[in-house]
Parts: structure tokens; C-alpha cells; sequence
């Protein structure tokens, strides 16, 4: 008898890696890695490397191309945000983490 695997429940994926984000890029488009690096014009290799967890060396290249192939938001490909309109500084969350915790610290 096969039993199922425990699956966690209300969880949320960790796309804080450049190598999360490429991955989901490409299964949300419902591309293998060979499917995905041609569209992109980028090798197997490559890609593969990326999902793994290599920067690029040419980061802003490599994203142009996952770009153009995909439509995913540029920014957010390559750093994990969407710039606000009027380039707006993203918020920084370890302050909120902070504030939280300063009753502890007192």
C-alpha cells in the first residue's frame, strides 16, 4: 500500500533567490528546461546552473531575455520586488520584524 505524503498546510514558497524565481518563472509558463532555455535563447546548462542557485554573470542580459520570452515583470525577476510606480523604494521588512520583537528587547 502506497501511503501520501504529509503535505503542509497554508504554506508559502521562499522566492527570495534568483534561482526560486527562474524556477517558478518557467513552470508557470509550463516549460521543461530545454522548452524554457530555447525560448529564452539561453543554454540548458545555463538555466539549469540558475535554478541551482549561479548568478549569472550578466545578470541583466539574462533577465532581458527571460523577459522577453516569458512577459514576467523585470524587476521582480531580478530581485524579488516590483518597483512601485515613481521608483519608490521597496519596504524593508526587517524593520517591521524589529518592531514586533521590541517589547523582548526592553
Amino acid at each position: 500500500m502506497t501511503t501520501s505524503p504529509t503535505v503542509a498546510l497554508d504554506w508559502v514558497p521562499d522566492l527570495s533567490s534568483f534561482a526560486a524565481r527562474m524556477a517558478l518563472v518557467r513552470h508557470s509558463m509550463g516549460w521543461n528546461l530545454k522548452e524554457a532555455s530555447v525560448k529564452a535563447g539561453l543554454t540548458v546548462n545555463a538555466w539549469a546552473r540558475y535554478e541551482e542557485g549561479m548568478r549569472p554573470r550578466d545578470l541583466v542580459e539574462v533577465v532581458e531575455k527571460v523577459t522577453r520570452a516569458t512577459g514576467v515583470n523585470r524587476t521582480w525577476l531580478a530581485f524579488g520586488y516590483v518597483e512601485p510606480p515613481g521608483g519608490i523604494e521597496p519596504p524593508t521588512y526587517s524593520l517591521l520584524v524589529s518592531d514586533l520583537y521590541a517589547d523582548r528587547a526592553a
